[in-house]
């Protein structure tokens, strides 16, 4: 499929546009390129019509996060009260999530090479290879980081063909990033007792990788990482708070 089909260039943003855009690409995922006959401030308009959306489900989201944790002992991840922590929930976090999981939706030998290594860094932390030995993470990564060059140099000669795998099977890619993404996040918890009933935690960030995913493939890289943080902002108000508390 070609990448250089665009999405439609409608003019009214209304809620319910936004909504059945929505649905009807996840219904559907295609891999085309972003609208580039929208303005930013169009842009901009949309992805703060789209995270209304998102606010918009709170009050169901909420209780679920709290039930299943009471049903499963999950506990939330504690973090420190700190600037730098909340600059990096604000900025660094989306920032680096973006790239890793938005970068993969269109095809480039530079973002795959990297979520490669990411990914092999992972699994080898995980399963330590050898349970006698003890594997800092922070060596991990940055060992399989210092391979990302030999990722990108070895994947040259089939960039073709995997570009071509890439636009073929996609919208399964889609799926895989977005449900990916909110699985992740189940390590914002500690104390879990049955991963399976632990799902509903991570309800929210599964929602928002799928709306991550479509704004990344409809507005641009930039306006997902904009909605990414604008969401942390929000969701870290209560950090920013205590961190003022602390000054005034």
């Amino acid at each position: 499929m070609n990448a250089a089909l665009t999405f439609g260039t409608k003019r009214n943003f209304t809620f319910k546009t936004i909504v059945n855009e929505f649905f009807a690409y996840i219904k559907n995922p295609l891999y085309i390129s972003e609208n580039i006959e929208m303005s930013k401030s169009e842009k901009f308009q949309y992805i703060f019509k789209v995270l209304l959306c998102e606010l918009a489900l709170l009050p169901v989201l909420v209780p679920i996060i709290y039930l299943t944790k009471d049903l499963t002992g999950a506990k939330s991840f504690g973090f420190e009260d700190t600037w730098s922590m909340y600059g990096f929930l604000v900025i660094g976090a989306p920032i680096v999530e973006e790239a890793i999981f938005r970068g993969a939706l269109i095809y480039n030998r530079w973002s795959v090479s990297f979520i490669v290594s990411v990914l092999l860094g992972t699994i080898v932390y995980l399963t330590k290879v050898n349970e006698l030995i003890t594997l800092h993470i922070g060596f991990v990564y940055l060992a399989c980081i210092i391979l990302f060059p030999v990722f990108y140099i070895v994947t040259k000669p089939f960039n073709d063909v995997f570009k071509a795998l890439w636009a073929k099977n996609f919208k399964y890619i889609f799926h895989i990033i977005a449900i990916s993404f909110g699985l992740v996040h189940l390590t914002n918890y500690t104390g879990i007792s049955n991963y399976l009933f632990a799902l509903p935690l991570v309800t929210s960030q599964i929602i928002s990788g799928y709306v991550l995913g479509f704004v990344r493939m409809k507005l641009g890289f930039g306006y997902g990482v904009a909605l990414h943080s604008a969401w942390n902002f929000i969701a870290g108000f209560g950090l920013l708070v205590v961190l003022l508390a602390k000054i005034f």
